[in-house]
């Protein structure tokens, strides 16, 4: 199996730009540069001009730090025109020290949700499944009878779940009505919006109501909680019964309808609309169950083929091409509410679908199926805007953010990526103060970038605008209102409106970074090998692996920063 591991030592010779052009000029040069667009009332920020090339990085490649001394990140010396300096403020300078990826780490060497993201302690998630009582839960009867009855009508066909091997019997129908009756449903819910919902927040909460939304979301969200349950039975149960539901959501058939196509001109209260949104949110939620809960072939089926259908249907649905920079905030009324949360909920679904593919592509090393550049959807609204319970309070938020940052909610996720990758002029003004969420989307988006670069024949030497991106994303996250929190800082009854692990975006700048540098190191021992002509294609050193279901080359990756073994 081809490997990315290697011992050989970091090549650190200049660049030809490094070479050429005198540490004066450039500094002199990129003094204009940076004045001409960051424009009158930042001084603060053009102060940091005069050493443009990159010390934001030093830290990474000072001798003396003690971590990972073969990382050198020079390939951000070969950057003009792109960086941003932190010389000019040494007090708010990071201390050297050796790298670490705690989020990253876990997540990859996880075997599960509970495992892999913070969903809340299990002391907190006890506490709330023992908060549910039998008799506070039966308006859920009808619910769990809906349920029952699409589990039934879809396993009942005349090809009955080819994809899982299981046929409708008396004893699966009681089992149905056991593992979803109405307190099952209340709890799993209730694990559902606390311990998963801030890492995937494209459902409003505060209008949500789970006798009236339709039996394939209730039961996706129902499903997936139940694997954060803290009794080990429900979440046995639930990989048992993931398949069906699986099953269930894909087969609804306003999921594949395409003359359903939404726009940002939608009024608010196109039923059809919803529904085709709730069911495409039903089946990314099955998805993200299965993915990390599934049994092997159920992995495997949602990675190739489910997710291609999910990709697919937002496309034909226009999720791609949403915004919210026509929507008035100035005067709030219910029917403008209405809208927005329509139009936001479908742009974090268009937005998290493209986050899953990328996550396929980074980790398990998947040929993407949405571009980068192909996401043109709006930014995403502040949390308090989404999370706010009425229409006044929704607008007064929205008005603020607005108002403090106009130009901002005009900007496309697509957009973002081209203009902090230009090698011209930018404002990056523009971006102060981003949410995490749409902070981790853009790093995302860069860290696809770097490794779609990979896979073609570009030359490393062909990376500056990558560079270029990183750099300017890293001066961005370290000067914006990015605060890490766990689920232990919140009283279980609030943990639901917290950031999830979008507040770790920073680690996947690290890397990509990491994976730069690790390419550049492989095209210097290629080119340096003659004997390579001679190696048959596909097993010259540093080939990625495709399909890499047990993500050993980014653990490998991950392990050698943290450990200095690079």
């Amino acid at each position: 199996m081809p490997s990315n591991d290697t011992g050989a030592p970091h090549n650190s010779k200049a660049s030809p730009v490094s070479q050429d052009q005198s540490t004066q000029e450039f500094h002199r040069t990129h003094e204009t540069d940076m004045s001409a667009y960051l424009g009158p009332g930042n001084d603060r920020i053009s102060g940091t001009a005069t050493d443009i090339t990159d010390p934001s990085l030093q830290w990474l490649r000072c001798q003396t730090t003690p971590f990972m001394p073969g990382f050198l990140f020079d390939m951000f010396n070969d950057t003009q025109g792109s960086m941003i300096s932190l010389d000019s403020f040494p007090s708010q300078a990071p201390v050297p020290q050796r790298t670490t990826l705690p989020f990253l780490k876990r997540f990859t060497e996880s075997s599960g949700i509970a495992d892999g993201f913070d969903c809340g302690t299990l002391a907190q998630r006890r506490q709330l499944y023992d908060s549910i009582e039998d008799s506070q839960c039966q308006f859920l009867k009808s619910k769990t009878r809906e349920i029952a009855t699409m589990m039934k009508r879809t396993m009942s066909r005349t090809q009955p779940c080819s994809n899982i091997g299981l046929e409708w019997s008396p004893v699966m129908e009681k089992g149905c009505f056991e593992f979803f009756s109405p307190v099952n449903l209340q709890r799993f819910l209730l694990l559902f919006w606390s311990g998963w919902y801030p890492n995937n927040p494209i459902i409003h909460r505060p209008t949500f109501n789970p006798e009236s939304e339709p039996p394939g979301l209730v039961a996706s969200l129902a499903v997936l909680g139940a694997c954060m349950s803290p009794e080990p039975g429900d979440c046995v149960r639930a990989m048992a019964w993931l398949p069906a539901v699986e099953e269930a959501v894909f087969s609804d058939g306003i999921l594949f309808d395409d003359s359903v196509v939404a726009s940002s001109d939608l009024i608010g209260d196109e039923q059809v609309v919803w529904d085709r949104m709730k069911a495409l949110q039903a089946a990314y939620f099955v998805c993200i169950a299965q993915n990390w809960e599934g049994s092997k072939d159920g992995k495997q089926r949602i990675r190739k083929e489910r997710y291609s259908h999910i990709v697919s249907i937002a496309r034909s649905f226009g999720l791609y091409n949403l915004s919210l920079g026509s929507l008035d905030a100035t005067s709030p009324t219910k029917q403008k509410w209405t809208k927005f949360i329509l139009i936001e909920s479908m742009i974090r679904t268009a937005t998290y679908i493209y986050l899953l593919d990328s996550a396929f592509l980074l980790f398990w090393r998947l040929p993407p199926r949405v571009m980068s550049l192909e996401l043109n959807t709006g930014l995403v609204c502040p949390e308090v805007c989404f999370q706010a319970a009425s229409a006044a309070e929704c607008f007064l938020h929205l008005y603020t953010a607005t108002k403090a940052r106009q130009n901002q909610f005009r900007l496309r996720v697509s957009s973002c990526v081209r203009l902090l990758c230009s090698s011209q002029h930018v404002d990056l003004d523009l971006f102060r103060n981003l949410s995490s969420f749409n902070m981790f989307t853009i790093v995302s988006a860069l860290c696809c970038l770097v490794f779609q670069y990979q896979t073609t024949l570009v030359d490393v030497s062909q990376m500056s605008p990558a560079a270029t991106g990183l750099s300017r994303w890293l001066w961005l996250w370290r000067h914006g209102d990015n605060i890490k929190s766990s689920s232990t800082d919140f009283p279980s009854g609030a943990i639901w409106g917290r950031i999830g692990f979008m507040q770790h975006a920073d680690e996947y700048h690290h890397l990509a970074c990491a994976m730069l540098e690790r390419w550049k190191h492989d095209e210097s021992q290629i080119r340096a090998n003659l004997a390579v002509w001679a190696t048959p294609f596909g097993q010259v050193q540093g080939t990625p692996k495709y399909d890499d279901r047990e993500m050993v080359q980014v653990k490998a990756l991950i392990h050698e920063m943290e450990n200095m073994s690079y």
